[in-house]
């Protein structure tokens, strides 16, 4: 995966720009500018398996300027990977690594990029800060000159060119915290110095570097269920974020009080008796109806190959996207059912006090055993300036969709067997709402008209057996 709602990716990865010639020879090598509307694309060229870990590998962040990329996971260490040198070294190893944590790192995040402050959040409760320490080259200049990074969480400030390191040296501790109430399940950046996270037992907190105290606390109400994803505003300085639960709910919190403006509960699903389905990932989107960047507008996955971008201020979904696992002739996929146009394509509003009602508790219950099978769908996003959303799935595929050009929409990377790309449609739906669909190319078509399924499981299994893709 590429991250889980803590930025991820650098220039590094070889992408070639897709606008007009000028806009090509502007950016040094083809790297991404990480401007608004800056039409970088990825390749999809494998450049390196990076795998040191000992165990899977949970979040990702990267410095804004694409320096480095941190990689955090089950095995408690955090390592760091040195975007300049990736394209040239033939070892591939990390520069530095902070292990000083214990227990699984869970959430990452770069913070002051003056600094090189970078926090990491683990299952035992606790969040730490460090900083990279390295060495800069003297007079060093052509590496520096390359401006890459596309930052993960949005962007954060002006994007500049990355110093030429000679050798990283260390990882110093800057702060810690742990307040005793569990794992930490999600993290964001809300400042250079400050930052937010949930925690499995005690709701939203932030944190300022600056001094030991909680700087701010939302309080939680459980029947909402546990916090799975943050994302926030665009910008230095957000005024808003939304969190996203294991419960199927999407919560508006107002960064500058720390309440919660709105509550949301997503479409239930098809299967399993229509239980909710948890949040698996969230991403800043673009308000697709105006040109007000401002509005809560985020893309959401919540399993069943659905991704949907909800304003979260007043519950109505703008865009759809959808991986079709069976051949549709003629458009017809937009009529088809899709969870996230149900009930109107309206979020279904969790009245104040409400959020515990039996239907709720009896989900919450059902938490306290072994967990349910994940459905099928989208664990991680990324969106880029352009407006397009790169997705890494379960499938061991990585999309990026192009709301409105379902010609640019493609598998950068996946297990695909020659001659079986999908394609790509964009239709409406009954109710209006755009929904862009990927299909199985005519290829797998069977006789008679009939449609022939892909298989997830057999799609993960070639995986394995390939060296250009995620195994």
């Amino acid at each position: 995966g590429f991250g889980s709602g803590s930025g991820a990716g650098s220039g590094s990865g070889g992408g070639s720009g897709i606008g007009g010639r000028a806009a090509r020879e502007a950016r040094v090598g083809g790297y991404a500018s990480g401007e608004p509307g800056d039409r970088w694309a990825p390749r999809g060229v494998l450049i390196a398996h990076l795998q040191e870990h000992r165990g899977p590998v949970r979040c990702l962040a990267s410095a804004s300027d694409g320096l480095y990329v941190v990689s955090g996971g089950d095995d408690g260490a955090c390592k760091l990977w040195d975007c300049g040198r990736l394209e040239r070294d033939v070892s591939f190893r990390s520069r530095l690594t902070y292990g000083s944590q214990g227990g699984r790192v869970t959430a990452l995040v770069s913070l002051d990029d003056d600094d090189r402050v970078v926090a990491s959040a683990s299952d035992n409760g606790s969040v730490h800060a460090w900083r990279v320490e390295y060495v800069e080259r003297k007079g060093g200049g052509g590496a520096a000159e390359k401006v890459s990074g596309i930052q993960g969480g949005g962007g954060h400030g002006s994007r500049r060119s990355p110093p030429s390191v000679e050798r990283y040296t260390g990882a110093a501790e800057v702060a810690t915290v742990s307040r005793a109430a569990g794992a930490v399940t999600a993290m964001i950046r809300t400042g250079p110095k400050t930052l937010c996270y949930s925690t499995a037992r005690g709701g939203i907190r932030g944190w300022d570097l600056r001094t030991p105290r909680e700087a701010f606390r939302v309080r939680w109400d459980p029947g909402l269920g546990v916090v799975a994803g943050l994302v926030a505003e665009r910008g230095s300085d957000p005024r808003w974020f939304v969190a996203g639960t294991s419960g199927g709910c999407l919560a508006l919190v107002d960064l500058r009080f720390a309440v919660r403006a709105a509550e949301w509960r997503l479409p239930r699903g098809n299967g399993a008796g229509g239980a909710p389905r948890p949040v698996d990932a969230l991403a800043t989107a673009a308000d697709f109806r105006g040109a007000n960047d401002s509005r809560p507008v985020v893309w959401c996955a919540s399993g069943e190959d659905e991704i949907a971008a909800w304003d979260v201020a007043d519950g109505t979904c703008q865009r759809v996207l959808a991986v079709s696992r069976r051949f549709e002739k003629d458009g017809d996929f937009a009529k088809s059912g899709l969870r996230a146009l149900g009930d109107g394509g309206r979020l279904s509003a969790v009245r104040p006090g409400s959020a515990d009602d039996g239907s709720l508790l009896g989900f919450r219950a059902g938490e306290l055993g072994d967990a349910p099978a994940r459905a099928e769908g989208a664990r991680c996003l990324l969106p880029l300036p352009s407006g397009a959303l790169l997705s890494g799935g379960s499938d061991a595929c990585v999309r990026m969709w192009c709301p409105g050009e379902p010609a640019r929409s493609r598998v950068v990377s996946g297990p695909l067997a020659p001659g079986s790309r999908p394609r790509y449609d964009e239709a409406m739906s009954p109710g209006g709402t755009p929904v862009l669909r990927e299909s199985p190319g005519a290829r797998v078509e069977g006789g008679g008209g009939a449609s022939v399924s892909v298989d997830v499981g057999e799609q993960v299994a070639a995986a394995a057996a390939r060296h250009d893709c995620h195994r």
